[in-house]
C-alpha cells in the first residue's frame, strides 16, 4: 500500500511521521477481457487490496461482484449473471469508485448433461437435459455433420426431433459462444432398405440372400412363418427358405428395431417321388419316377449324373420317365422343377443274372431279327407272352416292302415295328434305339395302349416295366413248332409255324 508522509512543526522542533495514503483504487486491465456469466477475470490495476465492491454494469443497470484473492495490483472476480454484449466494470474502496474498464460479457457456456432414449428413429423426439440452453441457437446429429434439428426448450429440457439425414454420434449443440458436443454418442436406429433377394423363387431348404443395408438385429418372416436367420452382417442377411405345400407369391419381411421392410418371393413344395419303376437303377435302360408336386420339371438328378428334360422319354404330370445314364452310381435321385431340388429318394443298381438289371442286359447289337418269312425273305423278331404271339415285320428289299419306320425321341434314333401284317389281336409296336448301323438294346413296347420300357437280355429276350404300373412282362423268342430253335424261311400261316415256350418271369 501506498504511505504519505505528515510533518508536525511542534515547539520549533519538525516531527515526521508515516501512515497509509487512502485514496480510490485505479483499473489498467481486465484478463480476460471477454467471459461468460459464472467464469472467473482478473483485474489488474492499482491500490486493489482494500477493494470492497465490483460493480458490472451502465446505463443505469448495474450487477455487484464480489472480489476475491486480492492484493494490492490485482483481484479476481465472478462474472454475475449478465446478459450477453459490452458492459463496464468498476472496483470501489472507502475513499471512491475507480475508473470504468470495458469488459464484454459472453453468452453462459452450455453445460451438457444426458440424453434420452439413447437410440431413436428418425423423425422421433428425445430430451437433453443441461445448463444455459435457453441460448442454443442449433442442434447437429452425427458430431456436427447432419441438417440443423427442430428442437424446443422447456425449462432445463431441450426437446430435439431427430432429422431425416441423422447419423450416429455425439449431438452437437451451438450458441454464440460456441459448439459443445456431447461425450456420450446418440444411436440413430435406421429403418432396414431391401433391395435383391437371390434366389427369387425356391423350395425348402434352399439357401436365400438377403442384400441392402441397416438389417442388423433383423428377424425375416415369410408372410406370417418367421425363420432362423443363418448369418447376418448387417448389409447381407442368408436364410433358408421354408416350406410350401403350394407354389405362393410370399412377402419376405425384414423386422428389426427400427423398422421394417419387405420384398417379394415365390415359395413352392418339393418335388417328391412315391414310386419307382423298375426299383432300382439299370444304367443303359428306363426309369419311371412318380409322385407329387412334379412342376414343370428341368431335370432328374442321379448321384453323379443328370437327365435334362429335353432328353426325359416321357413327361406327364407327376410321372418321368428317363434314361438311366451309363456309369450312373448307387445314390439319391431327385427331381429338379423349375422351382428348385425335389426330395431325395435313395436307389441302388439292380445286380444279378436274372431279370432287367445291370448285370443281365446286353448292348451293342448288330441285329434284332432272327428270322425271315416267306420269298420275300422280310426278316422279323417273333416273342412270345403270356401265350401269345407277337411277330415283328421289318423291311424286305427283294420285294420291296416297308414293314417298319424311323422315329426320333427325345433325341435319339428309333427303328419302329409294328405288329401289322398278321393282325393276331395284340395291337403292339416295338421301338428300338439305332446307334448307327447297331442297336443298343434298350426297347420300348407300346402293347395294349401301354407303354413299357426295357431292354434286350443277354439270352435274347426282353424285359419291360410299365410306365403306368411298374408291372414287369417278359418277351420270350418264339421257337419253331416243329422243334429246335432255329427260325429260317417261315411259311404262312406263321401263327402255325412258331410255338412258345414257357418263359415267363
Amino acid at each position: 500500500m501506498k504511505t504519505r508522509i505528515l510533518l508536525l512543526l511542534l515547539g520549533g522542533l519538525a516531527l515526521v511521521t508515516c501512515k497509509p495514503l487512502v485514496a480510490p483504487p485505479y483499473l489498467t486491465e481486465i484478463t480476460p477481457s471477454q467471459a461468460a456469466p459464472n467464469e472467473e477475470i482478473t483485474l489488474h490495476g492499482e491500490i486493489l487490496d482494500n477493494v470492497s465492491k465490483v460493480v458490472f454494469g451502465k446505463n443505469g443497470t448495474f450487477f455487484d461482484a464480489t472480489p476475491k484473492a486480492q492484493t494490492e495490483f490485482s483481484l479476481r472476480v465472478v462474472v454475475p449473471a449478465l446478459p450477453k454484449g459490452f458492459t463496464e466494470v468498476r472496483v470501489s474502496n472507502d475513499e471512491g469508485e475507480s475508473n470504468a474498464l470495458p469488459f464484454t460479457v459472453l453468452a453462459p457456456k452450455l453445460v451438457l448433461g444426458g440424453f434420452s432414449p439413447a437410440s431413436a428413429r428418425r423423425g422421433e423426439i428425445l430430451t437433453l437435459t443441461g445448463e444455459n440452453l435457453d441460448g442454443v441457437t442449433e442442434v447437429r446429429f452425427g458430431n456436427g455433420v447432419s441438417a440443423p434439428a427442430t428442437f424446443k426448450l422447456e425449462g432445463k429440457i431441450l426437446k430435439i426431433t431427430v432429422p431425416n439425414d441423422a447419423r450416429s454420434g455425439p449431438i452437437c449443440l451451438k450458441n454464440s459462444v460456441g459448439t459443445f458436443c456431447t461425450t456420450d454418442e446418440f444411436n440413430v436406429l435406421l429403418a432396414p432398405t431391401l433391395t435383391s433377394i437371390s434366389p427369387t423363387q425356391g423350395v425348402t431348404g434352399v439357401e436365400i440372400t438377403l442384400t441392402r443395408q441397416n438389417l442388423s438385429n433383423a428377424r425375416v418372416y415369410f408372410d406370417a412363418r418367421e425363420v432362423a436367420v443363418k448369418s447376418n452382417d448387417g448389409l447381407v442377411l442368408k436364410v433358408n427358405c421354408p416350406t410350401f405345400g403350394v407354389v405362393i407369391l410370399a412377402s419376405v419381411k425384414v423386422v428389426t428395431p427400427s423398422g421394417e421392410a419387405s420384398i417379394k418371393f415365390t415359395g413352392a413344395p418339393q418335388a417328391e417321388i412315391t414310386a419307382t419303376y423298375p426299383a432300382g437303377l439299370v444304367p443303359g435302360s428306363a426309369l419311371t419316377l412318380r409322385g407329387k408336386d412334379f412342376l414343370d420339371v428341368a431335370s432328374v438328378q442321379f448321384k453323379n449324373t443328370s437327365v435334362p428334360a429335353s432328353e426325359f422319354i416321357l413327361d406327364t404330370p407327376n410321372s418321368v420317365t428317363v434314361r438311366v445314364p451309363a456309369g450312373t452310381q448307387s445314390g439319391d435321385v431327385r427331381v429338379i422343377h423349375q422351382f428348385g431340388a425335389g426330395k431325395s429318394t435313395p436307389l441302388n443298381l439292380l445286380r444279378g443274372t436274372t431279370g432287367l438289371t445291370t448285370d443281365n442286359i446286353a448292348a451293342s447289337l448288330t441285329t434284332l431279327t432272327f428270322g425271315s418269312l416267306d420269298s420275300c425273305a422280310t426278316s422279323l423278331m417273333a416273342f412270345c407272352n403270356q401265350g401269345k404271339l407277337l411277330v415283328f415285320l421289318r423291311n424286305s428289299l427283294p420285294c420291296n416292302e416297308t414293314h417298319s419306320t424311323s422315329e426320333k425321341i427325345a433325341g435319339d434314333i428309333y427303328e419302329v415295328f409294328a405288329d401289322t401284317r398278321f393282325k393276331l389281336n395284340v395291337g403292339a409296336t416295338l421301338k428300338a434305339e439305332k446307334v448307327g448301323s447297331s442297336y443298343s438294346g434298350f426297347i420300348m413296347l407300346l402293347y395294349n395302349s401301354e407303354l413299357h420300357t426295357g431292354n434286350v437280355l443277354k439270352d435274347g429276350s426282353i424285359a419291360l416295366v410299365s410306365v403306368n404300373s411298374g408291372t414287369t412282362t417278359k418277351l420270350c423268342r418264339a421257337l419253331p413248332a416243329g422243334g429246335g430253335t432255329n427260325l429260317q424261311v417261315l411259311p404262312l400261316p406263321v401263327a402255325k409255324s412258331l410255338r412258345c415256350g414257357a418263359c415267363e418271369f
